[in-house]
């Protein structure tokens, strides 16, 4: 039956400089207080959900695996999920963290998540996805959440927003960047381009940082120690390979000319060339119109079609067959555009001894019945058979909740949510008042003293005469 023969890793991390001044005081990331719970409860608990037993928990650090010690130690006796902690160099990046690992992985297929997500996903819906659609690998993708405090500045792409290329059916994952601001061009594989059709630019979906990996991909990993952090290194480094085999196909096709959504990416491709070169708009703060649509379109023409003018043309291409209607005329084929296109060509061939056998997928297997999967996953034989040897999708289902606290903001955010009964208290285990909040029998609370909806009261703690608390998570003790 798919979604049985895996095994978990839980990437913990280490003290999280990125949480100053939380961890300041020592308090490593793991175990940061969220909704009165530490951290690394939130992942252990969906296993547990899921009916897991055992997992790996990877620590940077001594100081993370003795911190955490205890805490795993007490919530296994509690029938908790048996942990096998092993402390990994302070140095570590989680590609690297999960190769030193990798010994100890002897399923088929295994699940990545990091220690820091918070989710009621059914796992083995996700699993079983994987497994019955043949992926190299399956990446958990959800919305970006935007905060009216985010940092931004003008002539500059907004931070922490992932840029993900998607095919049509949203199955596939094409492309993959992170924080872009230090690029000056994105660069698609004109080869993924051509194989789908078209590729839809997002920056309104983020990664997740939850993956399931087929063994090949794993043993890939180990092969290449340069790749240092899965979501920066290489889940694009594996995007940018499962269509290796087609791009010299593809690129004695000849030249390409494509579209971009309204807003105006400039689109070079001179013939021959391997990639499709997105030019970021300084003015814009980022690539095309991606800040006000959320997406970016570029649809291929078939090789005849295509314009290979010389380095004048810079008008717009034509409306030739294969286009998006709904999108804008791009820039044509010659000049610096054509320039780019020849260095990234040349990139391309220079990296084509990099050697990944990843093809071939697993024969469809009768879905494994359980709690939503038949919604999750039930996608149809085509459609597993199109994500076989790729890099697969898997959107987070309306409805579910997943997030992660992986920055301040964040941790301010996710404690919020965490304490709304009708967003994600669920995931606490704690049971809501008629109030709408969370206050144990242990609590003193003073003469007129209330709490208000959306919050969260640590035991033993002492709210004095006529104090009103409202929106706040309190831990133990306070008083």
């Amino acid at each position: 039956m798919p979604g049985q023969d895996f095994q978990v890793v839980i990437l913990a991390g280490g003290e999280c400089k990125r949480l100053y001044p939380l961890t300041s005081a020592g308090t490593v990331k793991a175990m940061l207080p969220v909704g009165g719970r530490p951290l690394i409860s939130y992942p252990l608990r969906n296993l547990a959900e899921a009916g897991i037993k055992s997992c790996i928990v990877v620590a940077i650090g001594e100081a993370v695996s003795s911190s955490m010690a205890s805490y795993l130690a007490a919530q296994e006796a509690a029938g908790g999920v048996s942990c096998n902690v092993i402390t990994v160099p302070e140095e570590c990046g989680t590609a690297d963290a999960l190769r030193l690992v990798a010994g100890q992985v002897s399923a088929e297929s295994l699940v990545v998540a990091s220690g820091d997500i918070l989710t009621d996903l059914p796992l083995r819906a996700l699993v079983a996805t994987h497994q019955i659609s043949g992926a190299l690998a399956t990446v958990l993708v959800g919305k970006r959440k935007t905060s009216p405090t985010a940092e931004t500045k003008p002539g500059k792409a907004p931070k922490g927003v992932d840029y993900l290329g998607l095919d049509p059916s949203r199955q596939l994952l094409l492309f993959a960047a992170s924080s872009p601001e230090v690029l000056r061009d994105i660069q698609l594989p004109l080869a993924a381009v051509q194989a789908v059709g078209s590729v839809t630019l997002h920056s309104d979906l983020q990664d997740q940082h939850l993956y399931v990996l087929s063994r090949s991909v794993l043993k890939l990993l180990v092969a290449k120690p340069a790749l240092s952090s899965l979501k920066l290194d290489f889940i694009p480094w594996l995007t940018r390979h499962q269509l290796k085999h087609s791009q010299p196909a593809a690129a004695a096709a000849g030249g390409f000319a494509g579209r971009a959504s309204a807003g105006g990416a400039a689109v070079g491709g001179a013939t021959g060339s391997s990639f499709l070169l997105l030019s970021r708009q300084h003015s814009g703060g980022s690539f095309g119109s991606l800040t006000s649509a959320g997406s970016l379109t570029a649809a291929g023409m078939p090789a005849a079609a295509a314009d290979g003018g010389d380095g004048s043309s810079g008008a717009a291409a034509g409306s030739g067959t294969g286009n998006s209607s709904s999108s804008a005329a791009a820039a044509g084929s010659g000049g610096a555009a054509g320039g780019q296109g020849s260095k990234a060509a040349a990139a391309a061939a220079a990296g084509s001894n990099d050697g990944d056998g990843e093809g071939g997928g697993a024969a469809a297997q009768p879905p494994m019945p359980g709690d939503g999967f038949m919604a999750l996953s039930h996608s149809g034989s085509a459609a597993a058979s199109s994500r076989a040897g790729r890099v697969g999708v898997y959107l987070v289902p309306e409805g579910h909740y997943c997030a992660r606290v992986n920055t301040v903001q964040a941790y301010g955010d996710v404690n919020r949510e965490v304490a709304a009964a009708d967003t994600a208290l669920h995931l606490t285990g704690m049971s809501v008042s008629k109030y709408d909040n969370v206050v144990p029998p242990s609590v003193s609370l003073g003469t007129k003293a209330t709490v208000g909806p959306w919050c969260i009261v640590g035991e033993d703690c002492v709210i004095g005469d006529k104090c009103s608390v409202k929106r706040t998570v309190m831990g133990r003790n306070c008083k």
